[in-house]
């Protein structure tokens, strides 16, 4: 269980250390580059106008919208575009004592490690 444990601050560390570098438009341009890389010039910049020729004869274009703001929106879409910094890992020690009761079930004691 201790090497399964160090694996795993190790993953984390890892973690961190990629989400320490996320920017809020890194998965939306990860997400637009994978599905339309015909948008985005030589420099690697998405370009708009390319995208609005390609969607523009199926779709109506339109500057009208509504948007929705409030106190920590921007952090929320950051969240989204980090990994998950915890693990959690059923506690087989506790698990195994006789008085647990044996079920066919995935319910179990867990630990949850944070760095």
């Amino acid at each position: 269980m201790g090497n399964r444990r160090n694996k795993n601050k190790a993953m984390i560390k890892d973690i961190k250390a990629q989400n320490e570098n996320v920017k809020l438009t890194d998965g939306i341009l990860a997400k637009l580059h994978a599905d339309f890389p015909q948008c985005f010039n030589n420099e690697g910049k998405f370009d708009l106008e390319k995208f609005r020729q390609l969607i523009e004869p199926e779709t109506d274009i339109t500057k009208e919208g509504y948007g929705l703001d409030y106190l920590g929106k921007n952090y929320a879409n950051l969240i989204c575009c980090t990994e998950s910094e915890t693990v959690i890992q059923p506690d087989l020690e506790h698990n195994a004592k006789p008085e647990m009761p044996k079920v066919k079930t995935s319910t179990f004691r867990a630990t949850i490690l944070m760095p």
